[in-house]
């Protein structure tokens, strides 16, 4: 009996080892994306030519982008990959792009703002930081 009651138990021992080591384990869950550091308020000027332009641009989520300049406002879109930043606009039907690298500390971004008025091209120099 000692015998029967030994080998029982050592079936169970080895029978819960073997369904416990035969469950799958659960994924571990990928972490989410990192926002984008580009969204948000960043205020800065274009300087061509002449004084600079103060500018605010309000980047938002959903790929969309308000500029706001010397009591004017314009939308348009934007995307981001590889730390360059682009938006492109229809100014009173002139071809605008705002186009940038994002600074290491991704609270700056330095480029040209691009305009195609009916095939005149002017380029300016853009600077925004992180308000």
């Amino acid at each position: 009996m000692k015998t029967f009651t030994h080998f029982f138990l050592a079936t169970i021992l080895l029978a819960t080892l073997s369904f416990a080591g035969s469950c799958s384990k659960d994924k571990d869950t990928p972490p989410p994306p990192e926002p984008v550091p580009v969204i948000g308020i960043w205020k800065g000027s274009v300087v061509g030519n002449g004084n600079p332009t103060p500018v605010k641009f309000d980047i938002k989520e959903n790929g969309q982008v308000t500029v706001f300049s010397q009591n004017t406002q314009f939308s348009g879109s934007w995307k981001f990959a590889a730390g360059n930043f682009e938006a492109t606009f229809d100014v009173q039907g002139v071809q605008a792009t705002a186009a940038g690298l994002l600074s290491a500390g991704k609270n700056k971004i330095d480029g040209t703002w691009k305009e195609n008025n009916n095939g005149k091209i002017t380029e300016q120099k853009l600077a925004l930081a992180k308000d």
